[in-house]
């Protein structure tokens, strides 16, 4: 077999021999799954949004139909007026209209200076709206509040998206931290191993006066400070476990603490690399959600002063109504009666106007600006994440190589020590470098799969992050 057929060969049998120690692992689409579903952050982030939501659906309340009744009756003194005032009110959502249809019934006997209370016999019926021509024409409170609370939803809307995205990268990580404290704890228990197997060994060959006892000793102490690093090992991979199980969770949402046994056999492949990471930049700042929050904050506080502007306008309200009595009355009453009513308002200070145009066109000029800064730094930040994971990538094929050479020189220097023509000290020294290349490969593949998963996020590749939608 040539050696360009190795080359392939070798991969393809580890990655076979990997899927079948990994059969029973856990994977990182289980962890990505399971945090996507149940971490309190998500869950909050969708809380918080359909309590919004529920505010934007209160805010749409200022419009609903209302009945209103005006009772009136003179309890005393010489007159004896009773009225009864029924309506139907109908906010609109345009020039601050509002439109309305009433029925109206009382008797006669009240003050000239109040007759126009007095209907006919069956009580009269009217309808008619009343709207802004200038201030509040365009904009208003309640279309105002209207407006802003919708751009709270889709500022909710974008912090979960944020709280997903930043959810599912650290849960990548911490899955991607425990494979590799697993990884390491191996590396290290093998070197426990080797020490043991030297021991007795050494002990046996010491007790035939073959070696001195001095290399017992020194292997022991050697063997004691290799089983205190596996010990640090351990630990490690414990706590990378607990801090993994935030979000590895069952299906009632409680945490779940991966076994050891739950390991996959090795790192997957690190295949993935970023052609030209410049190219990515105009991508991300097109979709990002942190720069969508901000064009939404300039959209409503173009809105707030917009309002403001308003303030500085006159009021010129305009007001139509058709009434018509039934039954029988004075004859002023009959027919149809159209009336038209104009009210104007002029503000002649507006300082409360003109301080809020002011403190809005100074958070538009605000917002404008952190807007570029932070474009700047995601612009940044793409670039130095696809670099990294490149420079990554490629220390992963050098440690590996590495790994393999100290590898090669341990096992023949091994054979040596057999053989007679070497000694433990050498031994030992190349087994702790092949620990050593193979911790830095680990260590390599390690800040792969972090840049990678912090790419999938800046880039936010959702169903890499198991976000797409079904």
């Amino acid at each position: 077999m040539t050696a360009r057929h190795h080359r392939w060969l070798v991969p393809a049998v580890l990655c076979m021999l990997a899927a079948r120690a990994g059969a029973d692992s856990l994977t990182l689409g289980e962890v990505l799954a399971a945090s996507a579903s149940h971490f309190p952050a998500i869950q909050s982030a969708v809380a918080e949004k359909h309590a919004r939501e529920g505010r934007s659906l209160a805010a749409e309340g200022a419009f609903d139909l209302a009945l209103e009744q005006d009772a009136l009756l003179w309890a005393d003194g010489y007159y004896d007026g009773m009225a009864l005032d029924n309506r139907l009110v109908k906010p609109l959502p345009f020039a601050n209209a509002k439109a309305f249809a009433g029925y109206r019934l009382s008797n006669d006997d009240f003050p000239v200076y109040q007759q126009e209370r007095v209907t006919n016999g069956g009580g009269e019926f009217n309808l008619g709206v009343v709207f802004s021509l200038w201030r509040d024409r365009l904009i208003d409170e309640r279309r105002f509040a209207l407006a802003n609370t919708r751009f709270e939803v889709r500022e909710a809307e974008l912090d979960l998206l944020l709280a997903r995205l930043t959810t599912q990268r650290n849960a990548a990580r911490a899955y991607w931290n425990w494979v590799a404290a697993g990884r390491q704890l191996e590396v290290y228990q093998r070197l426990v191993a080797l020490a043991e197997q030297r021991m007795a060994g050494l002990e046996e060959r010491a007790s035939a006066g073959d070696v001195a006892r001095v290399f017992v000793t020194e292997n022991r102490q050697n063997l004691l400070r290799r089983q205190a690093i596996a010990r640090q090992a351990e630990q490690d991979l414990t706590a990378a476990a607990i801090e993994l199980s935030l979000f590895l969770r069952d299906a009632a949402g409680t945490p779940r603490v991966p076994h050891a046994a739950e390991l996959p056999g090795r790192f997957p492949p690190s295949e993935t690399a970023v052609g030209d990471p410049a190219a990515l930049v105009a991508t991300v700042l097109a979709q990002r959600p942190e720069l969508d929050r901000l064009d939404v904050a300039a959209a409503a506080e173009r809105k707030r002063l917009a309002l403001a502007e308003n303030e500085l306008m006159p009021r010129v309200d305009l007001g139509l109504k058709g009434a018509h009595d039934l039954g029988g009355g004075a004859r002023s009453r009959q027919g149809l009666d159209a009336i038209v009513d104009l009210t104007v308002s002029i503000p002649l200070e507006t300082r409360r106007g003109r301080g809020k145009v002011a403190e809005s066109r100074a958070r538009l000029s605000q917002i404008e600006l952190d807007r570029k800064l932070l474009g700047e730094r995601l612009a940044n930040e793409v670039l130095k994440l696809g670099t990294g994971l490149n420079a990554a990538r490629d220390f992963v094929t050098i440690t590996a190589a590495e790994a393999e050479q100290a590898t090669l020189l341990e096992q023949a220097e091994r054979d040596r020590f057999a053989a007679g023509a070497s000694d433990f000290f050498l031994v030992n020294l190349r087994e702790e470098r092949t620990a050593d290349a193979l911790i830095r490969n680990l260590g390599s593949r390690l800040r792969y799969f972090h840049a990678l998963a912090d790419l999938q996020a800046i880039t936010l590749d959702l169903e890499a992050l198991a976000l797409a939608a079904p």
